[in-house]
């Protein structure tokens, strides 16, 4: 067994590896747009960090629980050839086994979350270093008039984004009288928009994979309340509209 201190300090030396502390200078970006992506690129490292540490605790408690099946397992099959066999030991033993098993898997399955987040957040780094070195690409399939649903209770309303490098500024309206201001990033096919309703008192990140040929977004939202910090979360897609001709 890998002790949980040992891996997460291997973790934190990959890190380091994959996400150099400085990027290269860039004369392309102005002064207000590198600095909002510098402070992307430390948020990720920060959350990046969470997960890592999250994942490292995820596998010990997944090898604890193998290890505690393996125990258990051997002492049932001990118990069911060995003769002094009785209802109650057999389900204690069977319920031990059983819980193990249930344990060990439900880490593994939030190692695997833990760990394909990490890769979502390496790109994502590599990406806004990338934009900070001046090496993005010249596409923009985001900026635009977005039609946009929202579940569950399926609202509609518009985004009006703009792409600038991997930042994406804009606003939206809703058709229960909702609107405001959207900030985010765009990155490796992923859009990522914030919005913060201070009237009706929410916060909601809305984060989609973006179909460039086809013009849709689909993807999930995460909001919270802000008076009691209760959090609720839905689906949402989205149409970009054809330009209009001026």
């Amino acid at each position: 067994m890998i002790p949980s201190t040992a891996l997460r300090g291997a973790l934190v030396a990959l890190v380091l590896l994959l996400v150099p502390a400085a990027v290269l200078r860039s004369q392309v970006l102005p002064p207000d747009s590198r600095a909002m992506i510098e402070t992307e690129i430390r948020l990720e490292r920060r959350l990046l960090g969470r997960d890592l540490a999250a994942y490292a605790q995820a596998r010990a408690v997944e090898q604890r629980e193998r290890g505690r099946f393996d125990t258990a397992a051997a002492r049932l099959d001990q118990l069911l050839t060995g003769g002094n066999l009785t209802i109650e030991s057999f389900e204690n033993l069977d319920n031990e086994v059983r819980g193990a098993a249930e344990s060990a898997r439900a880490a593994a399955d939030r190692a695997l979350e833990l760990r394909q987040r990490a890769g979502e957040r390496l790109r994502r780094i590599g990406a806004l270093q990338e934009e900070l070195a001046g090496r993005s690409a010249p596409r923009d399939p985001v900026s635009g008039h977005w039609r946009v649903r929202i579940g569950p209770g399926d609202h509609t309303g518009t985004f009006d984004l703009h792409l600038d490098g991997t930042l994406v500024t804009g606003r939206y309206a809703l058709n229960d009288g909702a609107a405001g201001s959207l900030t985010g990033t765009y990155v490796s096919g992923t859009l990522r928009l914030q919005r913060v309703d201070t009237q009706r008192g929410l916060d909601v990140t809305y984060t989609g994979t973006l179909d460039p040929a086809a013009g849709r977004l689909t993807g999930a939202w995460q909001g919270t309340e802000l008076a009691n910090g209760t959090a609720f979360n839905g689906g949402w897609t989205a149409a970009r509209q054809p330009a209009t001709e001026p």
